[in-house]
């Protein structure tokens, strides 16, 4: 079974190389990338971790149209070029890390399922950026991100295409798709785990780039911003909201990875391709291990892994060496945290005495519903 991954990508360098990586690891043999235009490394970036430069593309604007021509040309023509009975094509975007919900592989869940199946469905879970580092090249970013949210954005990226029949054009960003052929869907398997959040001086540079103005008084957002007044009767795309409210984000979510005790996802089992319990060791995901951020990365990821008394270690490092207030008081929900999951009601309940005595009031009404837990032990 052939699966193929294509993508369509403007200055992505800083989490490209991640979103190649985890396509091979979840069973796709090619990786092909359409550049419009990036003036940064991500075609060299994405060459690294074994993607093939298919085409460039250059327009003045961001133009959705002229982005589904390029994706589905291309996969017209490289099926043509396969003799193969059937392939199945993975579209995603360069922020987009696609998941089984039952935590196999996507390759090894097309093996399994009914001949007649020729699309599969999921909805995109948005990540948020509540520590550093927010992002690390080579890891997956939920490493990184681990908290999200299930949204009532669905996507269909997966189309399996046959030999001898007519394509089936994937439409609007992989949103939903056309043939003349019934196709039948499987819908609500994947996980479309997304990360529009990443390290916060990137993500603004580029949402600065999209909506920066040039002297001919167009932009990037353009195309977006017609279409959002078509569809939706909005005077301007999501773009310059986010743009707006991207240092509000990042405060109001700060510290929301200690106050979370389960996932809406199998964190542990998520498709990696390097050894989870060390990603925080590698070379380029290396921070200053005497920081309280490593301690909080390293902590929180080895919580979700099940790891309770090595990230109740690390919980501890970082409240002994951060200086930060509101940081000590969300610090002690983690460590309340692994004491609860450990069975250590005494502990916990012990540490969550001060905890409800927080400045924040996210802190006390978390430690109230620990203690609860804590106590019916």
């Amino acid at each position: 079974m052939i699966v193929n991954a294509i993508l369509c990508v403007w200055n992505e360098e800083d989490i490209i190389y991640s979103t190649v990586k985890h396509a091979f690891a979840q069973g796709c043999s090619n990786v092909y990338i359409i550049d419009n235009g990036s003036s940064d490394k991500t075609i060299e970036e994405a060459k690294k971790a074994g993607a093939k430069h298919f085409a460039t593309f250059h327009s003045k604007c961001f133009d959705e149209i002229q982005k589904i021509a390029q994706l589905n040309t291309a996969v017209e023509t490289l099926n043509a070029l396969c003799n193969d009975e059937f392939i199945w094509w993975l579209y995603i975007d360069a922020d987009e890390f696609p998941s089984i919900l039952t935590s196999i592989t996507i390759i090894d869940f097309l093996k399994k399922i009914d001949s007649d199946c020729r699309a599969v469905h999921g909805y995109l879970y948005e990540h948020i950026p509540t520590h550093e580092p927010y992002m690390a090249r080579g890891i997956h970013p939920a490493d990184c991100m681990p908290i999200c949210h299930k949204t009532n954005t669905y996507k269909i990226p997966l189309l399996r295409y046959d030999h001898g029949k007519e394509h089936v054009f994937s439409l609007g960003g992989a949103h939903s798709f056309s043939s003349s052929d019934k196709i039948k869907v499987l819908h609500d398997i994947l996980c479309i785990h997304h990360f529009q959040y990443r390290k916060p001086e990137n993500t603004r540079a580029r949402l600065a780039m999209l909506a920066q103005k040039r002297p001919d008084g167009t932009s990037r957002l353009d195309w977006m911003d017609d279409n959002s007044k078509r569809m939706h009767g909005k005077p301007r795309s999501m773009y310059y909201n986010r743009l707006e409210q991207l240092e509000k984000t990042y405060s109001e979510n700060r510290f929301r990875n200690l106050a979370a005790d389960s996932l809406l996802y199998d964190y542990g089992k998520l498709v990696r391709w390097y050894d989870p319990l060390s990603s925080f060791w590698s070379e380029d995901a290396a921070m200053d291990d005497k920081s309280a951020a490593f301690h909080i990365w390293k902590a929180t990821h080895l919580f979700f892994m099940a790891q309770y008394e090595l990230a109740l270690c690390g919980f501890h490092d970082a409240f002994v060496k951060t200086q930060d207030k509101e940081g000590k008081e969300y610090l002690m929900l983690g460590m309340a945290r692994c004491f609860l999951a450990m069975s250590d009601a005494e502990a916990c309940v012990k540490t969550l005495k001060a905890a409800v005595k927080a400045d924040s009031q996210a802190v006390r009404v978390a430690a109230v519903q620990l203690m609860e837990r804590a106590l019916s032990l």
